[in-house]
């Protein structure tokens, strides 16, 4: 599926908790472009939750928590 350059990867919503996040997934050592940078701004700025998210952070456990809403 082709969209706006640089848009996030998952936009997740979870009704019951009324709950609405976005996240962008990158390898260990990509970086975030500037069109990816300018989406993530724009959601944060509209007090939307936006995540960029690692191999390592599945690792320690931070995807983990962020989706159960403990961040």
């Amino acid at each position: 599926m082709q969209g706006d350059p640089g848009f996030v990867d998952l936009v997740l919503l979870n009704p019951e908790k009324k709950r609405f996040i976005v996240i962008e997934l990158k390898s260990q050592v990509g970086k975030v472009s500037e069109e990816q940078a300018r989406w993530i701004w724009a959601f944060d700025a509209a007090k939307i939750p936006a995540y960029v998210f690692r191999p390592s952070d599945l690792s320690d456990g931070t995807i983990e928590r962020t989706l159960r809403g403990e961040t």
